[in-house]
């Protein structure tokens, strides 16, 4: 219990939040932001059954199937969101000196993008976009922002039959060694080993409130995760092998992994670049929470 409340202090003392975007539909290129000119897309425009054609192929099927039973989107001019600029400075200063070593793991990085020059025809560039990914611009640390606007995370699972279970929880991230902006900084001392800490405490259902997990990801390639849940109902903290992070969140699908779009060990997969596509990207959300229909998960009253 003593290494989960240091921990709390330690982030409450340190996070900031992290911004929450109001909700738009944009075209992405894969390193820039395609103007909707391109592919025939006017701000303004509402796609329906009557013209889903325009977007084949550049949203999911899932979504492409409710278009065209009747659920409409609207474009947006495209926004660019750029790092901030201490990000970007620490790029232009350390990224010549980064490499990748014989298993994929990164070497001689301090701070910004690892590789920000792209070449598609470098035999390991799949493994340097995940490193950029998991590398990219997040803040120096955080507390999600979730659905509402206090922070907390509400996660709805809806079932084939329309029903749902929801789970409440806060999610704090810690990222000790790669810091720009927060004091201290650019390291905390004696973290410097430390990629970053989440700490995750569940709020609901009332038989979760109070579970907590913290997920320790260590600089050294060859070190697991350490991965420690506080179980309230026993008053003690349990230490989860590695291969709990592949178990399901409840009350969704996801897991560990999942947290973040990607969230696993970059040196634990092989990545190969398959090429470019221009997508149409839900980038964020005006109203928090969105409003939608019961056993639905796609919202309703925004302007996207």
């Amino acid at each position: 219990m003593k290494l989960l409340v240091k921990m709390q202090q330690l982030f409450e003392t340190t996070f900031t939040v992290c911004r929450v975007l109001s909700c738009i539909w944009v075209l992405l290129g894969f390193a820039q932001v395609t103007s909707a000119a391109e592919v025939d897309l006017k701000p303004g425009e509402t796609i329906g059954p009557q013209n889903w054609q325009k977007i084949q192929g550049m949203v999911g099927e899932n979504l492409l199937n409710r278009i065209k039973a009747g659920y409409t989107i609207q474009i947006k001019a495209p926004k660019i969101y750029r790092p901030l600029k201490e990000y970007v400075d620490a790029t232009e200063k350390y990224s010549g000196n980064v490499r990748l070593g014989p298993n994929g793991e990164l070497l001689n990085y301090v701070a910004g993008q690892p590789f920000p020059k792209f070449d598609p025809s470098d035999p390991q560039i799949g493994q340097k976009l995940a490193w950029n990914f998991f590398y990219r611009w997040l803040g120096d640390d955080y507390k999600t922002g979730g659905a509402v606007k206090g922070g907390k995370i509400v996660r709805a699972a809806i079932e084939k039959d329309g029903s749902e279970r929801r789970a409440d929880l806060v999610s704090y991230f810690l990222f000790p060694s790669t810091r720009y902006t927060l004091d201290p900084k650019p390291v905390i001392p004696g973290y410097e080993h430390i990629d970053f800490m989440q700490l995750r405490v569940d709020s609901y259902p009332r038989d979760a409130s109070g579970t907590t997990t913290l997920e320790i990801r260590y600089k050294d390639p060859q070190r697991p995760d350490d991965l420690y849940i506080y179980i309230p109902s026993i008053r003690r903290i349990r230490r989860a092998t590695t291969t709990q992070r592949c178990q399901t969140l409840a009350p969704s699908e996801f897991n560990l992994d999942d947290i973040n779009s990607f969230n696993g060990k970059v040196t634990d997969f092989n990545y190969k670049y398959l090429g470019d596509k221009k997508i149409l990207a839900n980038i964020s959300q005006e109203h928090l929470p969105f409003g939608r229909k019961q056993g639905d998960y796609l919202p309703q009253d925004e302007k996207w």
